[in-house]
């Protein structure tokens, strides 16, 4: 198969139904012999970059932020586990409660960076970071069709 083909089925089923009928299964082995026709047309859009913030926000920039604050062991473990505790909130429960944990989160982020002092730095560290390729989008659009044997 070409690129292209192997991208036109690729994306051709990874969509909503991959996941409703993944939702429809139990664990296990499934046997599978099947034909599809594709008919449409794959479009690639151009590569890009984007900001490499994820490397920025690791446990090493957490710790050394931490010890050059002067925060004392004992108190830097007591403080992960308060923003631990306070990020899964904003990760597990309803909708309605991951928004009010992030509304909770936002201001007190808000009442600590009054200003926008330290936001504003943090932008500029993030802006100095060496930027991520990223492949353009891929999408198909067009019909699949069992074919009967």
């Amino acid at each position: 198969m070409t690129a292209v083909e192997i991208l036109a089925i690729a994306k051709a089923v990874v969509d909503k139904r991959a996941k409703e009928a993944r939702g429809q299964m139990r664990p296990g082995a499934y046997p599978v012999d099947i034909t599809v026709h594709l008919a449409g047309e794959v479009t690639v859009g151009e590569d890009g970059d984007k900001a490499s913030t994820p490397s920025l926000l690791s446990e090493d920039f957490l710790f050394l932020a931490l010890h050059f604050a002067g925060v004392t062991r004992e108190r830097a473990i007591e403080v992960i586990e308060q923003v631990a505790a306070e990020a899964l909130r904003s990760w597990v429960g309803s909708d309605a409660d991951k928004k009010a944990a992030k509304a909770t989160r936002t201001a007190l982020v808000d009442s600590y960076d009054v200003e926008g002092v330290i936001r504003s730095r943090f932008d500029a560290v993030k802006a100095r970071l060496p930027r991520t390729p990223v492949a353009g989008s891929a999408k198909f659009v067009g019909s699949v069709e069992e074919v009967q044997g």
